[in-house]
């Protein structure tokens, strides 16, 4: 095990006037991701989530508390179980939020 290995988190608020699939096609456009896949989450309510892969990272998006208008994003580092245990997880939440915030003309925030 690499003592010195560390994986990434980040969990940012969006707020949208549109649906999520118009989100997903801003956020793929502008920030040069691909396409999000759509699912139903496992959890009540049941709601709509959006899912996609890139650079080693798992990004889920989804209403934030059933509001139309306020979504969250979160991303993670794919397989990273034993980091996050270790507690070995940088959190780039502020960074990405400013960066969406810029590339994508949308207000975002952090909790």
């Amino acid at each position: 095990m690499n003592e010195n290995k560390y994986g990434m988190k980040a969990t940012v608020r969006i707020i949208f006037q549109g649906d999520l699939e118009q989100l997903s096609i801003l956020l793929q456009e502008k920030l040069n991701i691909p396409e999000f896949w759509f699912d139903t989450d496992e959890q009540p309510p049941h709601g709509e989530i959006g899912f996609c892969e890139v650079f080693g990272l798992e990004l889920e998006i989804k209403n934030f508390e059933g509001d139309s208008t306020d979504y969250i994003l979160d991303v993670i580092t794919t397989d990273s179980f034993t980091e996050i245990a270790a507690g070995r997880m940088y959190d780039i939440s502020q960074w990405l939020a400013d960066y969406i915030a810029f590339s994508c003309k949308l207000t975002t925030f952090i909790d």
